[in-house]
């Protein structure tokens, strides 16, 4: 049953989510091209948040996800925030989908 994750992350300002925003295009690029279990991982921009980046991303299974939670590209997402400098706050849901 896959699993799903739905992050809602929020920044100080929009153009600090447009800093970030080549460090999450990066991310979903190594995590569909190097992580066999990655079946769909897409950034959105809800209308009329400036400041908000939606994260939707799609896993075969658990161990999937925790593949990805503890791979090279998320710690490479973390190193990339750090460097910018940015102060942004998540809320992440996560389940699996009901087939």
């Amino acid at each position: 049953m896959a699993y799903i994750v739905v992050a809602t992350l929020k920044f100080p300002t929009t153009e600090d989510r447009e800093k970030a925003l080549p460090v999450f295009q990066a991310h979903r690029s190594r995590c569909l091209a190097n992580e066999p279990g990655t079946s769909q991982f897409d950034l959105c921009f809800p209308e009329k948040e400036d400041d908000t980046l939606l994260i939707y991303e799609a896993y075969d299974d658990l161990d999937a996800f925790n593949t990805h939670s503890d791979g090279e590209s998320m710690k490479q997402v973390l190193v990339d925030l750090n460097d910018l400098k940015l102060e942004l706050s998540a809320t992440v849901r996560s389940g699996l989908r009901l087939d």
